[in-house]
């Protein structure tokens, strides 16, 4: 908000109504929250009406305090509720949002002044700019950051939330709160709780060391630094352990990054590393903002981490197993998806989509006509029936009017391999074995159409299944036919772009950015650091 701009507006409206803000120490707080409650509201009307322009959501605050009834609500009990909520603003870094979004000094500034100015437009001013702050705060939250930039509407249809804040009264319903209306499933939980005890234990953005002594570090700035280089992903491990061997590890970092390798601390090592544990919290920023503005249900599910190339079988809120996958090539990328499991092929054939037919296939069929006999596929056409390819000239359509549909009969030779999963979606997306199960051993797998092939796929399936349709399904897979089994528990499936996830105590796992989605909103996170 902007201060003198807003200050000019109040003096003008108190001018107008011949409004004069003395004597209110003599009569007390009482009439000072009615009377700042009258301007709060003007402001608000003002501001709706566009007579001026200094809140960036006055929808939201003006629904809040008209369920509020336009009450003053910060400055009772010496303010320590405001106090307390500046202070999480302050410690936002812990829940991967940026201090530097919050007008935080200028908060402070006006608790500081309030009191001593007892005056009922310092306290609207105040009360309307800490409103705002905290609902602005709250959205981060909940919807996220960027997400909450592209939408004026998010807390105008949240309700819940509008009344949750107004049942915080005390400063120690604030935390608890602020707990409540984040994500809950366990991937988001991870990464949060990690980053916060990372950055309690760590104090890992508070650089504070005499760079005229940096050669006589102490075992705290040893530590510190350890763990700014394990959150990096520069190693794993205890730190307690690498403290015995630190100046072997400072060394293979600066070997690393092209620095004077003395395995002593300088200031070009600092900087380097100021650097990198910026861009590692951004990335942790970046991806918890993701996952609170297309969260996950529920705490049993399968979530497929797109640039992880990983799958994980969550139930009862926690992790039962992992596996490999594969995903799609940066030109044919696996969406990101929110769908249930709701059928399992053995042995599928696989109906080729007319693109990969048209622009894969057939190229191969016209240099060597017994491509279609050596991979097994035949052709149908409109009406459902088998044509003999070798009596059809396929040099005489266009993309467009290609009268058949190429298929894949069923076999190890498949390339769906024995088990196919169909989930509900509107891109064709669906999961599969594989007959090229070497491409596992790749550490990037770029590799499918869109669609994602999974390690395990009998493992997944014996989970989804209950008791008598696992029992159908090993006894079709003896049979080496296609099989169908629709399933009576359709369990939830997620697919994400996550290029960070944290899997143990202060450990993150930082993926490559395969689809190029993160350089774009990095910058939305980047803290403020400072060698001190």
């Amino acid at each position: 908000m902007g201060r003198i701009g807003l200050i000019t507006l109040l003096l003008i409206l108190f001018t107008s109504i011949g409004y004069s803000p003395t004597g209110y120490d003599q009569v007390g707080d009482v009439y000072l929250v009615r009377e700042a409650s009258g301007v709060i509201k003007s402001i608000l009307a003002d501001s709706l009406n566009g007579i001026h322009d200094t809140l960036e959501h006055p929808k939201w605050v003006a629904h809040y305090y008209e369920a509020n009834k336009y009450h003053s609500i910060w400055m009772h009990d010496d303010a320590k509720l405001a106090r307390s909520f500046i202070k999480q603003l302050s410690n936002s870094l812990h829940y991967g949002l940026i201090p530097g979004c919050y007008p935080i000094e200028h908060l402070k500034d006006y608790t500081r002044r309030l009191e001593t100015e007892r005056e009922a437009f310092r306290l609207a001013e105040f009360d309307i700019l800490m409103t705002h702050t905290i609902l602005q705060f709250l959205s981060h939250l909940r919807y996220g950051m960027i997400k909450t930039i592209a939408s004026d509407s998010l807390l105008l249809a949240d309700q819940e939330l509008i009344s949750g804040l107004q049942q915080i009264k005390r400063p120690e319903d604030i935390e608890p709160f602020l707990e409540a209306i984040q994500p809950q499933f366990f991937h988001y939980r991870q990464m949060q709780n990690n980053l916060t005890n990372l950055l309690s234990e760590s104090d890992l953005f508070n650089w504070d060391f005499d760079l005229l002594v940096l050669n006589q570090t102490t075992l705290k700035v040893q530590r510190q630094l350890l763990h700014a280089l394990r959150f990096t992903g520069f190693f794993q491990g205890d730190i307690e352990a690498a403290v015995n061997d630190f100046s072997f590890v400072l060394t293979t970092y600066q070997q690393s990054k092209g620095l004077p390798a003395t395995g002593r601390i300088n200031l070009f090592t600092l900087y380097q590393l100021e650097n990198d544990a910026g861009l590692a919290f951004q990335k942790v920023a970046l991806n918890l903002d993701r996952l609170r503005a297309n969260p996950l249900e529920g705490d049993d599910y399968i979530w497929i981490n797109i640039p992880g190339f990983r799958l994980a079988v969550i139930e009862a809120g926690r992790p039962l197993f992992y596996s490999k996958v594969i995903v799609g090539t940066p030109y044919r990328q696996t969406p990101e998806l929110s769908t249930r499991i709701s059928t399992i092929t053995t042995y599928p054939e696989w109906y080729v989509p007319r693109r990969i037919a048209w622009y894969e296939i057939l190229p191969s069929v016209r240099k060597n006509p017994s491509y279609l006999d050596r991979k097994n596929y035949y052709l149908i056409d409109r009406d459902g029936d088998v044509v003999d390819h070798n009596e059809v000239d396929l040099e005489g359509y266009s993309y467009r009017d290609f009268p058949y549909r190429v298929i894949q009969s069923s076999g190890t030779w498949n390339a769906l391999g024995k088990v196919k999963f169909s989930i509900p979606n509107t891109k064709y997306i669906f999961l599969h074995d594989t007959n090229a199960p070497k491409l596992f051993n790749k550490e990037v797998r770029t590799f499918s159409h869109g669609c994602i092939r999974l390690q395990n796929p009998v493992k997944v399936a014996e989970y989804v299944l209950n008791e008598e349709e696992e029992m159908e399904f090993h006894e079709n897979m003896e049979v080496q036919y296609p099989c169908y089994i629709r399933l009576q528990r359709k369990i939830r499936l997620y697919t994400r772009y996550i290029t960070c996830e944290a899997d143990s105590e202060l450990q993150f796992n930082f993926y490559d950015d395969v689809y190029k989605k993160d350089g774009e909103y990095l910058p939305f996170f980047k803290p403020q650091l400072s060698i001190r």
